[in-house]
């Protein structure tokens, strides 16, 4: 796998191993202009509260429990780049952690080999997934199922997200979404771009088309829809 050098990077370890982020310190820190901090699942939102924000975080993820859906939550409210690091090696249990919304999968036994690379990937925009004895990219293999794809952003959608979601496929343009819910033409834009990626698509116009095709969004006749009803 190949990507863009990256001249400066700021990256955060999540994880309550400390042996695990030793390692992953020690490993990032070898990156000329490369940056790391590390934090437990419970110090996240301190290092989230921040100015300098990270651009990815690597988080490590065992149990897929509520504490590591949370984190990962989180870090998607601050548009931080997910990477995530566990044990997992069947297909299906790798699908379930990228079905959290995060941006790429690496194998814990694959981190001295590909997690600079992996990590480069992420920040770039790509998703990737390095797993299992042969070092194989699997996320080709999980994109190519456009139902999952679908099934699995709608299912993970946030509730803002469905709603906005729910005025795309209506026909609002950014700036009535906007006023209809008190939020900034940027915070729209932000929620439209995640909806986007999850989704794997690159215009509103196709975001709105699969919405509808697919039922994930109902659409009333009427024009009267009262978005600020909805819970931010």
């Amino acid at each position: 796998m190949t990507s863009s050098p990256i001249r400066t990077l700021k990256v955060l370890i999540v994880d309550n191993d400390p042996l695990m982020q030793q390692g992953a310190v020690h490993l990032i820190r070898s990156q000329r202009n490369w940056t790391v901090d590390a934090a437990s699942y419970s110090g996240l939102t301190t290092h989230l509260n921040q100015q300098d924000k990270p651009q990815v975080a690597l988080v490590g993820v065992r149990n897929l429990d509520f504490i590591e859906v949370r984190s990962i939550n989180l870090l998607k409210a601050c548009d931080i780049r997910i990477l995530a690091c566990g044990t997992f090696t069947d297909i299906t249990y790798i699908r379930k952690v990228i079905g959290l919304g995060v941006d790429g999968y690496i194998g814990c036994d694959e981190t001295a080999t590909h997690l600079v690379p992996a990590i480069t990937a992420c920040a770039n925009g790509k998703q990737v997934v390095f797993t299992g004895n042969e070092k194989q990219q699997l996320f080709a293999e999980i994109q190519s199922s456009t139902r999952y794809a679908r099934d699995r952003a709608y299912i993970h959608l946030t509730n803002r997200e469905r709603t906005i979601l729910q005025a795309v496929a209506k026909g609002m343009t950014n700036r009535e979404i906007a006023q209809q819910l008190s939020v900034s033409l940027g915070t729209v834009k932000v929620h439209i771009s995640h909806l986007l990626r999850k989704y794997g698509l690159t215009t509103r116009t196709q975001l709105a088309v699969d919405a509808i095709r697919n039922k994930h969004v109902s659409v009333p006749n009427t024009s009267d829809m009262d978005l600020r009803s909805h819970p931010k």
